[in-house]
């Protein structure tokens, strides 16, 4: 029918404003965090338009001229290129509108007053009111981004949203595909997410997960992946760039990780409170294993390192958490490895060690751990580079110095052997040959 309606539910069952529109009304969403009662309504027209309340007409059967509660107009550069609106969805402070288009891409568009009015002076120029601007032109000077790649033109009620608090775009394809985007526009994941369409994606308010559901007779719940948590470089840039653009960057790498949180590898969510008695508890276990290491007693010391890593797998709700849980992890790798080291267990002294360095590239200890482990593996490959870049780093070390010398010799006996062992083969090869068959000297 074209139409708006409010309802004020707590007086009355018929509508207290109704508006009538030009064009059919798809989809309507109040703007949060608003001085002002304002809400965004996506129309057939492929323009989104942005109402203020206070303009409608009050009265139960009083109509409203819609456009006169329109304060601004959003439509894409190129009216080819859109389609009508499917869904919007404001940022959590309210100052931008993702827009979702049938048939078409994603775009998102800055609400900002202030934006908006000096788009309108460029486009219209000084001295122009905001009566006499033309809604579309302007407005397609607000775009701040498009997120394409994705397949949109069997069904019209598919959703995009924000997800990961504001740091990223989530919607569905025809594909069965779940796309995350960066607000930059990237494309940072495409997940199969049904077996046919995905149409809708609800985010959760504060932990960092969210919901899918589309043609499949089942809600799918995702969260991040179990390797994300061993990368280092989330802190640099939250310490560079700022605690919100470290967020950003962290939950984009994340999202490559994605996978159903019904899947057995994959870590708990853990709220704040139960995160940090995690944390307390995997600490004083810690504390117990380097106990039990001073003592030299180093199976009791895995245990306890072992009971301190299980505490840890989880998924960390903020930053500072994070930051405990991966200073308390690189802490217990390390230790592990050289009990395992000490044990005689080398493959396990090696995997502790890769997981080291897979968060600090340039740990000497863990460098020296695993070409110590390697060389009694007899993987003398592998020992070598290790120990190359171990000198590199301390090149005035002793210990390295010592390893080095060590993966040396047992290198030097390796190429023997093998020179040995070829000169056999080929000395009984030669017996074996028939007479004739190899000229005379």
């Amino acid at each position: 029918e074209n139409v708006v309606r409010m309802f004020d539910l707590r007086c009355c069952d018929s509508p207290s404003v109704t508006m009538q529109f030009d064009e059919g009304c798809n989809v309507v969403k109040f703007r949060p965090n608003a001085a002002a009662p304002t809400f965004a309504v996506g129309t057939d027209d492929k323009v989104v338009r942005i109402c203020d309340l206070r303009k409608a007409t009050s009265g139960s059967t009083a109509d409203s001229t819609a456009e006169s509660t329109v304060t601004y107009r959003y439509a894409l550069a190129s009216a080819a290129k859109a389609s009508p609106v499917s869904s919007l969805c404001w940022s959590p402070c309210g100052g931008k509108l993702l827009v979702n288009y049938r048939e078409a891409d994603i775009a998102l568009f800055d609400c900002s007053e202030r934006v908006y009015q000096e788009r309108e002076r460029s486009f219209l120029g000084e001295g122009s009111g905001l009566a006499k601007r033309d809604g579309r032109e302007v407005a397609t000077r607000c775009t701040v981004s498009t997120y394409s790649g994705r397949r949109n033109t069997d069904t019209c009620c598919k959703e995009a949203t924000f997800v990961f608090d504001g740091t990223c775009v989530a919607s569905g394809g025809d594909d069965g595909r779940l796309g995350i985007w960066s607000l930059a526009g990237a494309l940072r994941a495409s997940v199969i997410a049904d077996k046919s369409i995905v149409n809708c994606v609800a985010p959760h308010p504060h932990l960092p997960m969210f919901a899918t559901s589309g043609i499949d007779s089942d809600i799918k719940l995702w969260g991040p992946g179990a390797g994300s948590t061993d990368d280092d470089s989330d802190g640099d840039a939250d310490e560079q760039r700022g605690e919100r653009v470290g967020r950003e960057a962290r939950w984009e790498r994340l999202v490559f990780g994605l996978s159903p949180t019904a899947h057995s590898n994959n870590p708990p969510l853990r709220v704040a409170d139960d995160a940090r008695e995690a944390v307390r508890r995997a600490a004083k276990l810690r504390a117990d294993g380097n106990a039990c290491v001073s003592r030299k007693e180093y199976a009791s010391a895995r245990h306890a390192y072992a009971q301190a890593e299980e505490l840890l797998h989880w998924v960390p709700p903020n930053t500072t958490l994070r930051r405990e849980q991966r200073t308390l992890l690189l802490a217990i790798w390390s230790n592990s490895a050289l009990c395992n080291l000490t044990l005689g267990a080398w493959r396990e002294a090696v995997g502790q060690s890769d997981r080291v360095l897979s968060v600090q590239p340039t740990s000497a200890k863990a460098l020296f751990r695993r070409a110590s482990a390697l060389l009694e593996l007899a993987e003398l490959d592998g020992a070598s580079r290790d120990v190359k870049r171990l000198l590199e780093l301390e090149p005035s070390d002793q210990g390295s110095v010592r390893l080095s010398k060590m993966i040396e010799r047992a290198l030097t006996l390796e190429r023997r052997r093998e020179a040995s062992t070829f000169r056999r083969m080929f000395a009984s090869t030669s017996m074996a040959s028939p007479e004739g068959e190899h000229e005379s000297e």
